[in-house]
C-alpha cells in the first residue's frame, strides 16, 4: 500500500522531564462501524535497514452477539506485496476498565477456526492481561514498572500481562512530533510490547521487544547510557530487551 514508505521513517525518542498524563485508549474501537485503520509493521533485516514487511488493515466490522454477549467484530487484513497474507477477526467487549477479546476467527490450513472463550485453551491464544482481563482502557502511571534511568527499568515479579506508565517522551516520525506517555506491557518468554499514546489516546508507535540471549551482570546495566535516540534496546530487570520491530500508523505520518 502507498501510504507507508518503503524504508522507516528517522524517529527519535526523547525523555520529557515533565509528569506524566492520564489518557483512556479504545485501540481504534471508537471509529464507528466499518471505520478503516492502516498500520504497517517494519522489521530489521540481514542489511540491517529497517524495511515494511507488512500492511495491516484493520475495519470495525459491526455487532455480533456471542453465548449471549453483545460485541463488536473487528478485523484485521495482513497484506505482503499487495496480496492478502492472512485475515483474522476477533470479536470484543468493552467494559468500563478494559477491552476484552471474547471470540476470535482466523484461517489455520485453509480452515476457517472459530473459537470463544468456553474452549478450554482459548485464553492461552487470546487472553491479554493478569487474569486475561483485557487491555486497560484508563491508562496511568501506578508504580508497578519503576526506572531507575530510561534504559533501566525494574519489575518485582515478570509476570505476562503486568503493565504500567514509565514515562513521558516525545517521538519525533520524520517531520511530526508527539508529546507521548511511555507504556511496558510484558508477555510471554520475556517479549516485551511498548507503546507511546498521545494525549487523545491515540497510539503514536508501537514496537515489539525480545530478551537478549546472553545475560549481563549488575556493573554492564550500569554503563548504559541515558540517552533514548531511537533506542534499540533497554534493560528489564537487568536483562536486554532488543528492538525486533516497529508498527506505525498512517495518522502519524
Amino acid at each position: 500500500m502507498g501510504i507507508f514508505p518503503e524504508i522507516l521513517p528517522c524517529i527519535v525518542i526523547k525523555e520529557i522531564k515533565k509528569e506524566t498524563f492520564e489518557v483512556s485508549t479504545m485501540q481504534g474501537l471508537d471509529q464507528g462501524l466499518g471505520g478503516k485503520r492502516y498500520t504497517a509493521e517494519y522489521c530489521l533485516l540481514e542489511d540491517r535497514t529497517k524495511r515494511k514487511t507488512i500492511d495491516i488493515v484493520c475495519t470495525v466490522m459491526g455487532y455480533a452477539c456471542i453465548h449471549g454477549i453483545r460485541c463488536l467484530g473487528f478485523k484485521e487484513s495482513l497484506h505482503v506485496f499487495g496480496e492478502v497474507l492472512h485475515e483474522l477477526t476477533q470479536y470484543i467487549v468493552a467494559t468500563d476498565t478494559h477491552i476484552k477479546t471474547i471470540a476470535a476467527m482466523e484461517e489455520q490450513g485453509g480452515v476457517q477456526v472459530f473459537q470463544t472463550f468456553k474452549d478450554d485453551d482459548f485464553n492461552k491464544q487470546w487472553g491479554i492481561g493478569v487474569d486475561h482481563c483485557g487491555m486497560k482502557i484508563h491508562l496511568k502511571q501506578e508504580g508497578i514498572i519503576t526506572s531507575k534511568t530510561t534504559n533501566q527499568l525494574y519489575v518485582e515479579e515478570e509476570i505476562p500481562g503486568t503493565n504500567d506508565i514509565v514515562g513521558r517522551y516525545l517521538v519525533r516520525i520524520g517531520a511530526k512530533e508527539f508529546d507521548t506517555i511511555r507504556q511496558i506491557f510484558i508477555g510471554n518468554h520475556g517479549q516485551i510490547t511498548e507503546f507511546y499514546f498521545d494525549k487523545s489516546g491515540n497510539e503514536i508507535l508501537k514496537r515489539h521487544f525480545k530478551i537478549k540471549s546472553n545475560p549481563i551482570d549488575e556493573n554492564e546495566c550500569n554503563e548504559v547510557e541515558d540517552d533514548f535516540v531511537l533506542g534499540e534496546s533497554f534493560y528489564l530487570n537487568n536483562k536486554e530487551r532488543i528492538c525486533e520491530s516497529y508498527v506505525l500508523h498512517d495518522y502519524a505520518l
